[in-house]
């Protein structure tokens, strides 16, 4: 009966053991979409990584005008290409909001330069 409820108590464990390592990567990314506003087709992303700086020009002189933040975190967005903190934060999008620059200062003066996720 010992030898039973010790090989039990060990499988438990085991499984609560696995489950907490299976549950850490979750948290490492946001849930859904983020979806970019004029000047950047195709660069939607999809479950970002959390705390990454997205460059959003890549070596164009535009990024795109605004975000939709389709996901279940904040969005941070940036006018320069690097998230720096130097660059004061030019909006934080929260989780189902959207952000669009000017339609008149688009793309030639304001154009979004890239983004953090969380």
């Amino acid at each position: 009966m010992r030898k039973s409820t010790l090989r039990g108590l060990a499988v438990v464990s085991a499984l609560s053991s696995a489950m907490v390592l299976g549950l850490s990567g979750v948290a490492d990314a946001a849930t859904g979409t983020v979806e970019f506003i004029r000047g950047a087709d195709g660069q939607d992303l999809h479950n970002p990584k959390n705390g990454t700086c997205v460059d959003l020009r890549k070596g164009h002189t535009f990024g795109p005008q605004g975000v939709l933040n389709h996901t279940d975190t904040k969005v941070t967005v940036y006018l320069d290409e690097t998230c720096s903190t130097v660059s004061d934060p030019h909006a934080v999008v929260a989780p189902g909001k959207s952000y669009r620059l000017s339609d008149s200062w688009y793309p030639g003066i304001l154009n979004l330069g890239s983004i953090k996720i969380g």
